[in-house]
Parts: C-alpha cells; sequence; structure tokens
C-alpha cells in the first residue's frame, strides 16, 4: 500500500526486470515454483505458510527462494491431481411432475393416507 500511494518501486534482487523463474541458485520463485507445480502463486503462499515448502527471503517484502526438490515436485503434483477442483455445474431445474399425487386434499386440506 504505501509503495503504491507514494510511488516506491519495488525491490528486485535482479534490477529492475521481473523476478526469473529459477534464481542462480537453483531455487524457484513464487511464480517459477507455480508454474512447476500447475497451482496458482497464492497457493504457493499457502504452502509456505502450512510448511509444506521450505523457503526464504532475506529480508520481509524480498522476494521469495523456494528450494523444490525433485520428488518434492513430483509429490506436489500428484497432490494437486488428487485435489484439482471440478469446473462447477450448476444443477438444471427438474422438470415438475405431474404423475404423483398430493398427500393432501386440496379441497378439504386433509391428508388423503390414514391417520
Amino acid at each position: 500500500l504505501l509503495r503504491t500511494r507514494w510511488g516506491i518501486p519495488t525491490v528486485k534482487i535482479n534490477g529492475v526486470d521481473k523476478n526469473p523463474m529459477r534464481w542462480p541458485d537453483g531455487s524457484f520463485s513464487i511464480q517459477g515454483a507455480a508454474a512447476e507445480l500447475g497451482v496458482t502463486p497464492q497457493t504457493i503462499f499457502d504452502y509456505l505458510a502450512r510448511g509444506m515448502l521450505a523457503g526464504r527471503q532475506l529480508t520481509k517484502g524480498q522476494p521469495w527462494q523456494i528450494e523444490l526438490s525433485d520428488e518434492q515436485i513430483r509429490q506436489l503434483r500428484n497432490r494437486v491431481r488428487r485435489t484439482k477442483r471440478s469446473t462447477v455445474r450448476i444443477p438444471t431445474k427438474s422438470p415438475r411432475r405431474t404423475d404423483m399425487k398430493s398427500p393432501v386434499d386440496s379441497e378439504t386440506m386433509s391428508p388423503t393416507f390414514p391417520i
């Protein structure tokens, strides 16, 4: 918020360019990890908060550097495949059945079945 309000540019480790998908040391950026796992950047932040991923920042506000082994990538991709939400389907309104008799007599408003 303050950066936007006062027009302060964000700090980039590599100058003014976008952060790379992978850093020179082999670690991933948030965007790189998200692309590698097939999830959104917000999911990567959630994984970091839950301790499912290990990452580091030089200081608060600096870009993340996330360590991902081939085994972790495989496990997390499988997890994503298992938990991937399907497309939302809105149920269609079913047609009203007219062949069923009402359990209430419409004239007397009393039940038509024996009590």
